[in-house]
């Protein structure tokens, strides 16, 4: 068992900088909360309360990222944080697309539909650790 010291927690979150997966996450956080305030301001529903509590959640998720990934690497788990992790990074992109539809800016068919089988799969198919995978 590996110690589960702050130091070596610090070293964990500090090396989290250099993950690709984690530099896309924040990225498309920061993209959901613009493109977020452009729908709203766009749409004319600006609503102080709406935008509050995204960026409660918007930062209550970054919080867990930056307490727990940390953990989960030291702990050997790391296939378990990026899963967590792919999957916030999917619902985040599939928010981005949503709010450049409503923007008016339209990606390709074939982008929109493959982040939203991606998306059902994550949803309706639960993975089997016992196996290993999470082959049909």
């Amino acid at each position: 068992m590996p110690h589960l010291g702050f130091l070596e927690w610090l070293n964990a979150a500090m090396n989290m900088s250099e993950n690709p997966l984690i530099l896309g996450f924040l990225f498309f956080v920061i993209a959901d909360i613009v493109t977020g305030y452009a729908k709203s301001w766009t749409t004319g529903k600006i609503n102080s309360s709406i935008g509050r509590k995204g960026l409660i959640k918007h930062s209550t998720v970054i919080f867990c990222v930056v307490l727990f990934y940390p953990w989960f690497d030291i702990l050997n788990l790391n296939a378990f944080g990026i899963s967590i992790l792919t999957a916030w990074l999917i619902d985040y992109i599939l928010s981005v697309v949503e709010n450049l539809g409503v923007l008016g800016l339209r990606l390709p068919k074939w982008i929109t539909s493959k982040l939203a089988k991606l998306n059902s799969d994550l949803d309706e198919k639960p993975i089997d650790f016992k196996k290993g995978d999470d082959k049909k």
